[in-house]
């Protein structure tokens, strides 16, 4: 994503163009890792992104990103296109160094919300 387009999609929204640029930045990094999850929640047929998430992915952003749910609603809105097209990681390997800085927030909020398990 190229920083004009974010900029646009943020400052045509006076809810959005508040919100730290980190923030912006981990709710696309959570809502791309979570593209899985919130895919299998629809229906097979469907290549587009869904208009809303699935309730415990909502929660999850919420929590994780600081945010109001009408933002997570929001950012979805503005940003579902961009998750929906990024590219997934090439390997395991690369996905893990990718998402290695999101492991204490899944630890913190996605076990409570069914978005992942630990195991012996």
């Amino acid at each position: 994503m190229l920083v004009s387009e974010l900029l646009l999609a943020l400052a045509g929204n006076p809810l959005l163009s508040g919100l730290e640029l980190p923030r912006v930045e981990l709710f696309l990094a959570l809502a791309r890792y979570l593209k899985p999850t919130i895919a299998y929640a629809q229906a097979s047929y469907t290549p587009d992104p869904p208009a809303t998430l699935p309730v415990n992915v909502q929660n999850f952003l919420v929590l994780s990103v600081g945010v109001s749910d009408e933002a997570i609603k929001h950012l979805w809105h503005a940003f579902r296109l961009d998750v929906w097209q990024h590219a997934a990681a090439s390997t395991r390997d690369d996905e893990m160094r990718q998402a290695a800085h999101l492991i204490p927030l899944f630890l913190k909020y996605g076990l409570g919300l069914q978005l992942c398990k630990c195991t012996p």
